[in-house]
């Protein structure tokens, strides 16, 4: 689903499973305080690493697949 698409539907979507707006809205934050987290890990493992390009390409990569780690399984069912 394009992230567009997710961002416009997935609160009417939640919240018609049962979620309540507080839920809804720690749901729509975790990706950013995920892709804030890795951020400051990567800033402080690349001062303290010889070679800081890797260190940041690694965490570059880890940020683009920050998805695996807050998007879980796909919920089945009708929104």
């Amino acid at each position: 689903m394009p992230p567009a698409v997710s961002v416009v539907y997935l609160g009417p979507g939640l919240a018609h499973s049962g979620l309540d707006t507080g839920q809804i809205g720690l749901i729509n934050a975790a990706p950013v305080l995920a892709m804030l987290l890795v951020s400051l890990l990567v800033r402080r493992l690349a001062d303290r690493a010889p070679d800081w390009r890797q260190v940041v390409v690694l965490g570059t990569w880890l940020l683009r697949c920050r998805h695996l780690a807050c998007v879980g399984p796909k919920v089945s069912g009708q929104f």
